[in-house]
């Protein structure tokens, strides 16, 4: 889980205000073509012909993102979220209220800054 967080966390870093600019996951000539390839393992081929730096967080998060269904509640644009195949949502109980009550999971407030110690 912390490998997940730690992804996120770098494609997230610049989802913030600065400077009166909107910056999000990066410039679109770089991160567009990372979240373009069909699955994990296409981006892992593309990053072995052409290694770009910091292409392993976006492969990374691709690995995560392809077994667990996240919902993030962030201001990317949702165009963005869905690339990175997460769930954009407009808040945690617009998630909690579209599972069962049943589903495993965790909610982690400021993820990228959670360290989860489990055990």
């Amino acid at each position: 889980m912390s490998s997940l967080l730690s992804a996120v966390s770098r494609m997230l870093a610049m989802d913030f205000e600065r400077g009166g600019r909107r910056h999000g996951v990066g410039t679109e000539r770089v991160e567009g073509k990372r979240f373009e390839s069909e699955d994990s393992r296409a981006l892992e081929m593309r990053l072995r012909e052409h290694y770009e730096v910091n292409g392993q967080t976006a492969w990374a998060l691709l690995t995560k993102t392809e077994r667990f269904r996240v919902h993030i509640v962030t201001k990317l644009q949702e165009a963005d979220v869905r690339r990175m195949r997460m769930i954009p949502a407009q808040s945690i109980e617009s998630v909690l209220s579209q599972i069962s009550a049943t589903t495993r999971g965790h909610i982690m407030p400021r993820g990228g800054a959670l360290l989860p110690v489990s055990g």
